[in-house]
């Protein structure tokens, strides 16, 4: 399993490589819309190392 550090990384990059890739044409509510996923897979990946550590012990 991926490291919580380079996961975050990944998340990061792969949605700021899409915004990149969509151009600025964004709204503020694509801009809200896009923060907020980026946000819920943040939490979820965190949840899901926490949850395998947890396990491991």
């Amino acid at each position: 399993m991926m490291s919580l550090v380079a996961q975050i990384i990944l998340i990061l990059a792969i949605f700021f490589g899409v915004l990149t890739a969509l151009g600025s044409g964004f709204g503020t509510l694509e801009i809200i819309i896009w923060f907020a996923v980026m946000i819920a897979a943040l939490v979820f990946v965190i949840k899901r190392y926490q949850r395998s550590r947890n396990s491991n012990s």
